[in-house]
């Protein structure tokens, strides 16, 4: 979920407190409340994306050098 995602950076990009106050804490009917676990939720998937993201890479860069020779 992207705004468990950028909640990990700030909360307020979400207008979390706003959507608290309104009792609007979620997004497409995934709560974003409590705060703590939603951030939790969105470390884990920033983790998850990188770790695939670099393993891509470094597969792309193995296949380029094997198709060189190198």
């Amino acid at each position: 979920m992207i705004t468990a995602i950028m909640m990990v950076e700030d909360p307020a990009m979400v207008r979390y407190d706003e959507r608290v106050a309104a009792g609007r804490a979620s997004i497409n009917g995934v709560p974003i409340a409590p705060k703590e676990e939603a951030i939790a939720t969105g470390k884990k998937l920033l983790r998850f994306r990188v770790e695939e993201t670099v393993k891509a890479i470094r597969a792309s860069i193995e296949a380029g050098m094997a198709e060189t020779g190198r």
